[in-house]
């Protein structure tokens, strides 16, 4: 995953078409139905990356800490308040609905490249998994609620590499 690449694909804003976003709503990786477990696959991973605020509470609840927390505090469009973020280093920031902006995308790529940190998103955080797994490594996870089925686990490397992209060229086509 060649880093010009990456800042590349976000040099530009991403908006994505109702078909579009019918796409990404379907699971990116693996779905795993019900409520989420405890597994060894996620204190292992490096990085653990987790995107929405219901995922991050079942993590916590669950006595495992993610590495990199993506959050706008809301579940199901219902505002739940500041989840307990102690412990993160937290950077706030926008992103418009059905929109990656060059800004969210840089301030994604960054955290999951440290390896630590939450982001507070203003909007829509759902579609800044896209960015995230643009620089997740092969070590490391992407975990994120499939709202009444479960939650998908993506792997991170060159696969999601490849399925981000075509889905940004998509979206610019």
């Amino acid at each position: 995953m060649p880093s010009k690449s990456t800042e590349n694909l976000w040099s530009k804003a991403v908006f994505f078409s109702e078909a579009l976003k019918e796409r990404v709503r379907k699971p990116l990786g693996e779905l795993r139905h019900g409520d989420l477990r405890p597994d060894e696959e996620f204190t292992t991973a490096k990085p653990l990356v987790v995107v929405g605020d219901y995922t991050f509470g079942r993590f916590l609840s669950l006595g495992v800490k993610p590495d990199v927390v993506i959050v706008d505090m809301k579940v199901e469009r219902r505002h739940v308040g500041v989840p307990n973020l102690q412990g993160y280093a937290v950077r706030r920031i926008t992103n418009p609905a059905g929109t990656i902006t060059p800004e969210a995308a840089a301030a994604v790529v960054e955290t999951v490249r440290a390896g630590h940190g939450a982001l507070l998103v203003e909007g829509e955080e759902d579609l800044l998994a896209l960015p995230a797994l643009s620089v997740l490594p092969d070590t490391g996870l992407l975990v994120y609620g499939q709202p009444g089925q479960g939650y998908v686990v993506v792997r991170g490397g060159e696969p999601a590499w490849r399925l981000v992209r075509d889905i940004v060229e998509q979206a610019r086509a």
